[in-house]
């Protein structure tokens, strides 16, 4: 460092002596210097810098004057940059040997390294690097031009985007006014400046500061998220320590007595104070002291959640830290009473050292109540617990049959898909049969009906628990077996009042190429479940969304759902029953008794089908007026839920019953990796970031399509993925979901996860062969390569449910992963390294297959033979972006975390050593490999990058779905509140809200109004943040008007800014959010405090999620909303009335490339008195609501009107 100082200083004063000893006069206007560069001069005098046809930050157009300079006509050379290195002993580039660079390059600009090396190699030379104005002033001139030869682009004056750089000055036609070569591509160029906003510019960026040094230029490779014109005015910027291929350098030096600009001593140790950083010491955070104490009791609470009164089987994925034990007789279930419970496990998965880490907890409980999971030191010598013993299985069947006084109840196998049949005294059989069939059209255009063939039955009893796998396939009439096969899986709690069924059907036949073309494809009309009780069904009634429609039966009733907005129930002879969505369920009476049967997500999976007769009922699982064509590979599956009854249904639960387990426990455990609850901390850190991933995930499901092919997935649509196309859940979606289910304790997560991994499963999965779909219209017509494969999601799935599908479709799709890693195949890019080591490692975690874990390390050896010094792979695209680099990375460390190879572990330091010369990637795909890197070594510049990553993703989601972005940032958000980085409070929160009945709203609007009303004689806090680069303020009056907070928010170079207030009970106080520029204003608030949203023109009503609920005006007859729709995708909305119950929905598909505006509207009868009822949008605009209140809330319970208070 003293050496470099000396250097420093010298230049300092070699600027201003009298005689330059190492210039050589050639001309006026040139100059030759020791390095062998040869200069030209740019004489004094001002000039336009700026332009209003670029970039915002390229704004405004202004004059600067600047002495005269002289500047090199030609990049800084490799040549002249190994001269410099034998002279000063200064280190080599990471790919020189020995000191010198490789052969060849000698003429090349000298690229790849650091804006500080740059300014040191300058200094050496007696020179510095430009400012920004004398680089613009040397490459435009002073006419103002575009390009430095002219205002018309001409490529074959540069080297721009040819991915790869040319030797210096061989475009002498694209010199500039003043001779400078190669201004407009070949190397971006480091400038002296920092990367701020012009004088008078109205452009903001979060990026402006002393964060990146601006590069100029252009080059023969694009930098990632910037425009590459060549243009003279063009920006671009990079961290001072980032090193990339494609940046170089020229210099500049003053005239003899002529004070610099700046000075380089001071602007070095600028640059580097950055850097001069270090974590804190790590606190411990709330969740883990709760851990311990949870560990330490060896009692972990489970609670059960489920509608009211509901009961039934519960399964628990139950996750364990590594080393705890082995054995799973060690645990038992506690019921509410604290006495022993049956409970049936299942070990799922376990660590290295052969502890269990995830079991499956089975056991009958009911909603509502807590049940505990003992875990003791021994094995338990009187337990329920059950993992392998059997009993008869007609012990369980006569629990099930209570209702009736049944004896000498025999188990009776059937052909068809139901696991047994029933008899008693009387031989009198439940069921006399049940069948799956499927019409289908063959080529010559008739009809044929396939029916089922029985080829493997297993039925295993347990203690508690009757399981039946059934498996066959589809024969045609002549009894030959088909292409399509199914699985049947059934499962009876001992105690539980209901069966579960889950039917797959497969067309088990692989898809041929072209895939664009699908093919084989059979066209199915009709699939049906029939089933056929003993004896002559005497009564029905069908759910409804408002209770139960009860018909008779002298001939077939067939209620159908055509789509996602209506349905009728057909009744010969008689005017249909009209309604909207079916929930989904039958109840039929046959001798005495009552069978409910009900299909789950019955009508988001249409076209579907009840139907019942004197004699059968049962369901159409496709029912469309078209033919349904069912490709190779496709598969789809189906819950169906039965239940036996003495009374007559008024209802049924079709949802299974989940249990939840602390979240401080299952983050804890580490199970499911470096995840953090949602805590005091995590609202404290990022609470912009929480509301973020509650709110984008409530908004992606109410887009979410619905239909037979395309339920479960989202659309995506747009130029870049294909028109029309859907997601195919792409980055894995229900793996976040599932993870923030793990971190929350909320089961609505879940529940919308398992609708997306088995939609994953079914459609997004070529089943015969064992590879994945990526997006397209139809899902399954463009193969996805090694860069689009997702199975977390579906392993997290098996953990959470057991679910054994989802286990067996991810282990098909690794296998198909490893026979191309092991083939040296589909490694092309960072992402595709990435995503299928990522795929792999998490499903040794889970299997613990060795040819798994074989094939990863095999595939990262590969890669680390092929690395050069730098960093880069010999792969076919060397994207150069972070992004990438990021994914490549966390698949890396993965497979590192699991193998322990330090050799892999310097291959990933490489990695992210050279992403530091990227530009900052905009979806937080590198954070958990700064996490890792941070947490093994302290390195300011990967504590920098960091939170430059964490600024450019916010940047970029802040008007866009932050749904995904968090599958290779979950390790972050404990990182940063552990160390406290990025605090986004000024002093530290008086108060924060509590995490149990914690809520959030994000108002995408730069103001809005609320009323908050505190009941009880509590301080209710109220958390408030700004997004956007803007000022702005909040003011509090009482009812009254009298002023009692006004604060402002007046850091506009911040993206958030928060404060948190305390509002005293009980009293009613009126808020407003006032700004002009802002993107959206975030409210966080929790049980103590109740909030109304005043919103007379509507315009909250989309940022009010999951629904807003209203207040009706007293003595309306009619509700009317009418809405704008504009923009491609799907736009909807869905009214509900007080009881929950829809009452009418309205759907407008926007094709691609349609620029029009439409308009669509609900309207709903009313009557009664007037209450709340609730509306679900997405994507759709109010344009008027008729016949509300100007007040809405996103809870029903806090909803009130100010002035009747």
């Amino acid at each position: 460092m003293r050496f470099w100082i000396v250097i420093l200083a010298a230049y300092v004063c070699s600027a201003v002596s009298a005689t330059p000893s190492t210039e050589v006069a050639i001309a006026a206007k040139e100059s030759v210097t020791s390095d062998g560069s040869r200069m030209v001069l740019i004489p004094s005098g001002p000039f336009v810098m700026g332009s209003n046809l670029g970039a915002a930050e390229e704004t405004p157009p202004h004059s600067v004057e600047i002495p005269t300079f002289y500047i090199d006509a030609e990049e800084v050379t490799v040549e002249q940059y190994a001269r410099y290195i034998a002279a000063t002993g200064a280190a080599a580039p990471a790919d020189w040997a020995e000191g010198k660079p490789p052969a060849g390059r000698d003429k090349l600009p000298m690229t790849n390294l650091t804006w500080l090396d740059a300014m040191r190699y300058a200094a050496w030379a007696g020179k510095r690097l430009p400012t920004e104005a004398e680089w613009e002033k040397a490459a435009r001139g002073t006419d103002g031009r575009l390009f430095p030869w002219g205002n018309v682009d001409d490529p074959a004056r540069r080297n721009l985007d040819s991915e790869k750089l040319r030797p210096v000055g061989q475009f002498p036609t694209g010199a500039s006014p003043f001779g400078c070569l190669d201004m407009s591509g070949n190397a971006w160029e480091w400038t002296a400046d920092w990367f701020e906003g012009y004088p008078g510019t109205s452009a903001r960026s979060p990026h402006f500061g002393q964060q990146y040094k601006v590069i100029r230029g252009g080059g023969g490779v694009y930098l990632y998220g910037v425009p590459n014109t060549g243009t003279c005015t063009q920006r671009a910027r990079l961290v001072p320590y980032g090193a990339h291929d494609f940046v170089g350098f020229r210099c500049v030096k003053d005239l003899p007595g002529q004070s610099p600009p700046y000075d380089p001593i001071a602007v070095i140790a600028e640059a580097e104070k950055r850097l001069d950083t270090s974590l804190r010491p790590p606190r411990k955070l709330s969740f883990e002291t709760e851990f311990d104490k949870l560990k330490e009791s060896r009692r972990i609470p489970i609670t059960i959640v489920g509608v009211p009164r509901q009961k039934g089987l519960v399964r628990t994925g139950f996750p364990l830290p590594e080393g705890m034990f082995c054995n799973p007789k060690m645990i038992q279930l506690l019921d509410s009473s604290r006495n022993p419970a049956s409970l049936q496990v299942k070990i799922l998965s376990q660590w290295p050292d052969g502890s269990i880490r995830w079991l499956l907890a089975e056991y009958d409980a009911n909603a509502g109540e807590t049940r505990t999971l003992e875990i003791n030191n021994s094995e338990v010598t009187e337990t329920n617990v059950s993992t392998t013993e059997t009993i008869d299985p007609a012990k369980i069947l006569a629990s099930w049959f209570k209702p009736w006084p049944v004896t000498n109840i025999k188990v009776k196998p059937l052909p068809g898909p139901l696991c047994s049949v029933w008899e008693g005294d009387k031989d009198q059989v439940l069921f006399k049969e049940t069948d799956l069939l499927m019409k289908v059209q063959t080529e010559s255009g008739s009809e044929q009906w396939q029916s089922l063939q029985d080829e493997n039955h297993r039925i295993t009893p347990s203690a508690n628990m009757l399981k039946d796998e059934q498996g066959g396939t589809l024969v045609d009439s002549d009894h030959k077996p088909t292409g399509f096969h199914y699985t049947l899986q059934t499962e009876l709690m001992r105690e539980g009042p209901q069966m579960r069924m889950c039917l797959t059907v497969t067309h088990a036949v692989a898809r041929k190429q072209p895939y664009e073309t699908p093919n084989p494809v059979v066209k199915v009309k009709d699939i049906r479940w029939v089933f056929r009780p003993a004896g002559e069904i005497t009564a029905v009634r069908f759910g409804s969304e408002s209770g139960v429609v009860d018909v008779p039966v002298d001939s077939e009733v067939v209620l159908d759902q055509p789509d996602e907005l209506h349905y009728t129930i057909e009744r010969p002879g008689q005017k249909p029953i009209e309604g909207t969505r079916s929930p989904g369920w039958l109840g039929v009476q046959a001798n005495g008794r009552w069978t409910k049967f009900g299909l789950r997500h019955f009508w988001q999976n249409c076209p579907k089908q009840l139907f019942v007769s004197k004699d059968n009922f049962g369901v159409r699982l496709w029912a469309g007026k078209e033919p349904f064509e069912w490709e190779g590979g496709l598969a789809k599956t189906h819950e169906v839920v039965l239940e036996m009854s003495l009374d007559k249904p008024e209802t049924m639960h079709l949802d299974p019953l989940r249990a939840v387990i602390p979240p401080a426990w299952v983050c804890g455990t580490k199970a499911a990796g470096a995840l953090m609850p949602r805590t005091p901390e995590s609202l404290e850190s990022l609470p912009y970031w929480e509301a973020r991933r509650q709110i984008d995930m409530q908004q992606f499901v109410n887009g979410m399509p619905f239909g037979f092919r395309d339920f479960g997935d989202g659309y995506m649509g747009g130029p870049y993925k294909g028109k029309n196309a859907y997601m195919d859940l792409e980055y894995d979606i229900p793996w976040n979901f599932l993870m923030q289910f793990l971190r929350t304790g909320d089961v609505w997560y879940l529940n919308q996860a398992e609708v997306m991994v088995r939609h994953q499963a079914d459609i997004d999965t070529e089943n015969a062969a064992g590879f994945q779909w990526k997006h397209s219209p139809q899902h399954t017509t463009t193969q996805a390569e090694l860069g689009h494969v997702f199975i977390r999601g579906l392993l997290l799935h098996y953990l959470l449910t057991g679910e054994i599908r989802s286990l067996e479709t991810a282990e098909k799709i690794g296998k198909w992963i490893a026979g191309q890693l092991e083939r040296g195949e589909g490694l092309g890019n960072e992402r595709q390294i990435g995503w299928s080591l990522y795929a792999l490692s998490g499903l040794y975690e889970v299997t613990g297959n060795p040819e798994i874990l074989e094939a990863a390390t095999t595939a990262c050896n590969r890669l680390i033979e092929g690395q050069s010094p730098t960093g880069k792979f010999k792969i076919r695209w060397d994207n150069r972006i972070a992004f990438f680099n990021g994914i490549a990375m966390n698949g890396m460390l993965t497979v590192q975390q699991l193998s322990g190879d330090n050799t892999l572990a310097e291959a990933i330091d490489r990695v992210a050593n050279r992403t530091l010369g990227m530009y900052p990637e905009y979806a937080c795909r590198t954070l958990n490999a700064f996490s890792w890197i941070l947490g093994r070594k302290p390195d300011g510049r990967y504590l920098d990058a960091m939170e430059r990553s964490w600024i450019s993703s916010m940047e970029f989601l802040h008007d866009r779905d932050s749904v995904a972005e968090e599958t290779h940032a979950w390790m972050f958000p404990a990182f940063a509140a552990r160390y406290g980085l990025f605090p986004v409070f000024e002093e530290p929160p008086k108060a924060m809200p509590e995490v149990a009945s914690w809520k959030a709203i994000r108002f995408v609007n730069p103001a809005a109004e609320m009323y908050l009303k505190v009941e009880w004689n509590v301080s209710a806090p109220i958390l408030l943040i700004r997004e956007g680069l803007a000022q702005g303020k909040i003011t509090i009056d009482d009812l009254r008007g009298k002023s009692l907070v006004e604060k402002t928010f007046a850091n506009d170079r911040r993206m958030f800014e928060a404060d948190s207030l305390l509002l005293s009970g009980p009293g009613i106080y009126r808020l407003r959010c006032e700004s002009r520029d802002a993107y959206a204003w975030q409210v966080q608030w929790d049980g103590r405090c109740k909030l109304t949203v005043v919103d007379p023109r509507h315009t909250q009503l989309a940022s009010l999620l999951p629904r807003a609920y209203g207040c009706l005006r007293p003595g309306i007859k009619e509700v009317k909303i009418r809405f704008e729709v504009m923009g491609e995708g799907f736009h909807r909305a869905a009214l509900y009335d007080s009881m929950g119950r829809i009452v009418s929905t309205v759907q407008k598909f926007v094709d691609f490339e349609d620029v029009g505006r439409y308009e669509v509207q609900l309207t709903a009868p009313v009557s009664g008195e007037p209450n709340v009822w609730s509306l679900e949008l997405y994507k759709l605009k109010v344009l008027f609501a008729e016949g509300f209140m100007p007040y809405w809330s996103i809870d029903a319970q806090d909803i009130f009107i100010p002035e009747r208070e």
